[in-house]
C-alpha cells in the first residue's frame, strides 16, 4: 500500500468513527546519504469524556498503539493478552491464538463478550496480526494499550476492533 492510500484509508476511518487525524512526515537518514521516509499518524477520539489515541508508525519502524488513559481502577482489573503464533498454535490444538490473563471473572467474561476482541481473535486467525494488549495500574492511572506490528497486510482493519474493544472496556469498568 502507497502512503497515499494509507493517508485515504485512515482518513476515511476518522470520518466513519468522528475521530480527529493528524498526520507528521518525515525523512530520516539511513546513513550513506540515504533517507527514509517516515510517517506518523494519530487518530483521537472521545469515549464518555476519555481520549483513545490510535498511533501508527509507518516507515523505518511498522508499529501500531492503541492507548487509553483512565482513572486509577480496582487492582483487580489489571489483565494482560498475548498472542500465540500459528505454529505454536497447532500444537497447542486450542484454536484460540489469544492467551489471557487476568484474576477477575468479571473481566474475563467481559473478554468472552465483547464484540471488538471477537473480532480482533478472527483477524489474528487469518493474518499475522499479533498484538499485546494490556490494563495495568500505574500512578493515579489505568492504562488501558494495544500494542502491534504492522506487518500483515490490511492492518488498518484492526482499528475499528480495537477502539469498539476499548470504548466497550470503558463502558462496562469506568
Amino acid at each position: 500500500m502507497t502512503s497515499s492510500d494509507l493517508k485515504l484509508e485512515l482518513e476515511h476511518i476518522a470520518n466513519e468513527i468522528g475521530a480527529t487525524l493528524a498526520i507528521k512526515e518525515e525523512s530520516i537518514r539511513a546513513g550513506g546519504g540515504a533517507h527514509s521516509p517516515e510517517l506518523s499518524f494519530l487518530l483521537k477520539i472521545t469515549h464518555h469524556g476519555h481520549v483513545i489515541r490510535i498511533h501508527i508508525h509507518a516507515g523505518t519502524t511498522a508499529v501500531g498503539k492503541v492507548e487509553c488513559l483512565l482513572p486509577k481502577l480496582n487492582q483487580s482489573l489489571e489483565f494482560e493478552i498475548t498472542t500465540v503464533s500459528h505454529f505454536v498454535n497447532l500444537f497447542l490444538r486450542k484454536g484460540g491464538r489469544f492467551r489471557i490473563e487476568s484474576k477477575n471473572e468479571e473481566v474475563k467474561t467481559f473478554f468472552n463478550q465483547s464484540i471488538g476482541l471477537a473480532k480482533m481473535r478472527g483477524i489474528a486467525k487469518k493474518d499475522s496480526f499479533d498484538p499485546l494488549i494490556y490494563g495495568k495500574n500505574r500512578g493515579e492511572e489505568f492504562r488501558l494499550i494495544t500494542e502491534y506490528h504492522l506487518q500483515f497486510d490490511n492492518y488498518w482493519e484492526v482499528i475499528k476492533p480495537i477502539i469498539l474493544f476499548n470504548k466497550e472496556f470503558i463502558n462496562l469498568f469506568v
